[in-house]
């Protein structure tokens, strides 16, 4: 008698079968926690937010801010040279922190911590910015920091709980 030295195709079509059914079950918790989490969300939107302006600054040859309130938790870029007015509308339209997510401090090189008010950080045409660490924190005892290195195209994200 012959004896069998791999799988039939009936048997593995079952098990992709019960690998597609366990995926199926398991992913939609996976996506929850990861694009639902708020922290996480805020996170992705800061990140996001600094790169560009980074980016931004150099291509277009002007200096932008970023500008955190944090006192209402809230965000927006503007560009050094914009009137007031023009400012304050981009002001009206600020990006809102998820609910439970705040900023808990905003330290810019050369300026003492900020705890309140609205602090600012500055990308500048020739590629470097402002050191500056800004710390988020939730309802959950999450913390992070995001380091922005003056002349480091990427941020430094630190979990610190």
């Amino acid at each position: 008698m012959k004896q069998q030295m791999g799988y039939t195709l009936v048997e593995l079509i079952v098990v992709i079968c019960v690998l597609g059914l366990m995926l199926g079950f398991t992913l939609p918790k996976v996506e929850e926690v990861v694009v639902a989490d708020p922290f996480q969300k805020t996170s992705r939107t800061l990140l996001t937010l600094i790169r560009n302006l980074k980016q931004a600054a150099v291509a277009d040859q002007k200096t932008y801010l970023l500008n955190i309130d944090l006192h209402r938790n809230r965000i927006w870029e503007t560009e050094e040279t914009m009137t007031e007015e023009v400012a304050k509308q981009i002001e009206e339209k600020a990006i809102q922190l998820a609910k439970g997510v705040w900023f808990s401090k905003v330290t810019v090189a050369g300026e003492d911590t900020a705890t309140a008010g609205i602090a600012r950080v500055r990308f500048y045409p020739k590629g470097y910015s402002d050191p500056a660490e800004i710390g988020l924190e939730d309802g959950k005892r999450q913390r992070r920091t995001f380091i922005v290195e003056p002349f480091l195209s990427e941020v430094r994200m630190v979990e610190e709980g």
